[in-house]
């Protein structure tokens, strides 16, 4: 019984991390959309940046209930994982995927907007990103690849023992 405490705190914990992360790359991704918006359409022209400034409005406002939405199936997908006992493998999956996609991001930020600002601390951050989630990903798929090796020897249907592997 205390373990699923344990695992259902780690898995709260690890689903408001989960939330923390996604506002960040909410963030990201509306600093990148205004970025190119402000580079390819508006240039010089004043109307333009008023229907800049409104599809930036929309594009915020999609981006908020992709995230909310998320975060629900996250939370759903952490408790039957811990149901199934494989909520270790879950939240190594999520926060993999997460921190690649942020990576992503954050480097087209890096790259289109603040070249010249672009300081060390930044991309060791960016590096981090990449490094965390390699590492959730390879977790995830070693955890993934331990689960589909039986621990009891396999009995064909004359009930005798086949080899495993």
């Amino acid at each position: 019984m205390k373990s699923k405490w344990l695992y259902e705190t780690i898995a709260i914990l690890m689903w408001i991390g989960f939330l923390a992360l996604g506002y960040w790359l909410v963030l990201l991704l509306r600093t990148d959309i205004q970025a190119v918006m402000l580079a390819v359409y508006v240039r010089d022209n004043i109307w333009r940046a008023k229907e800049a400034g409104f599809a930036d409005k929309i594009v915020l406002a999609a981006l908020v209930c992709i995230w909310i939405t998320t975060g629900a199936f996250i939370e759903e997908y952490y408790r039957s994982g811990i149901k199934n006992k494989k909520i270790l493998e879950r939240i190594a999956k999520v926060s993999g995927i997460t921190l690649l996609v942020t990576f992503v991001a954050d480097l087209i930020a890096v790259l289109t907007i603040d070249q010249t600002r672009a300081d060390l601390s930044r991309w060791l951050f960016i590096v981090l990103e990449l490094a965390a989630g390699s590492g959730f990903i390879w977790g995830w798929r070693y955890l993934h690849a331990k689960s589909k090796i039986p621990s009891q020897p396999i009995r064909n249907e004359t009930n005798q023992l086949t080899p495993v592997g």
